[in-house]
């Protein structure tokens, strides 16, 4: 949302292609969504019995699943994006962007994967404020990434839409570093 937002001062043709990229990214959330909600059943539920080694035999197999699906979006995204794009749009200059933009945001799936799980379980074992204070980390960070790399503010090259899917990324990197940092301390 945030990239939309921000592209959209880029023109039609930006949006248009961030827009489409954005529906490949969608789906992989969507899917994953779906996975580490599911698995959230069985985490509340053996928290309640406070079994923590199910816990974590559940949560390696919602690991496994979701970085399995990421590395399927990675490797469509990262190797065949003109190809996912065309599938969409048939005018060349929106693919061109689309396809710039899926490339570079298809590092983000795998960090997505591992951030979804983590959150999920904390927030399944009564620890809900830090993965919403580590989200809210994250949207800060990619929205002044995004303006600074967008439009190319401070020392920072105007990169356009490249920029908004690199802050995309280093923002779901730091995310991510700090969920595994915090649920590692926490010995989850």
């Amino acid at each position: 949302l945030v990239d939309n937002i921000m592209i959209g001062k880029l023109g039609k043709v930006a949006i248009a292609g961030v827009a489409l990229a954005n529906e490949i990214s969608f789906i992989f959330l969507i899917i994953t969504y779906g996975i580490v909600t599911g698995a959230a059943i069985f985490f509340s539920q053996f928290w309640g019995k406070k079994d923590i080694k199910s816990i974590h035999q559940i949560m390696g197999i919602c690991y496994r699943l979701s970085l399995l699906l990421s590395i399927i979006f990675f490797i469509g995204s990262r190797f065949f994006p003109s190809e996912i794009m065309s599938l969409y749009s048939k005018d060349q200059a929106v693919v061109d962007v689309g396809t710039d933009y899926l490339k570079l945001i298809s590092f983000s799936f795998p960090l997505t994967a591992i951030a979804m799980t983590i959150s999920n379980v904390l927030r399944s074992t009564e620890k809900v404020k830090p993965p919403l204070i580590f989200s809210a980390i994250g949207i800060v960070l990619n929205s002044i990434l995004n303006l600074m790399l967008i439009f190319g503010l401070f020392i920072f090259p105007e990169l356009g839409v490249k920029g908004a899917a690199i802050a995309t990324v280093t923002a779901r990197l730091v995310e991510t570093v700090i969920l595994v940092i915090y649920s590692y301390n926490k010995k989850l």
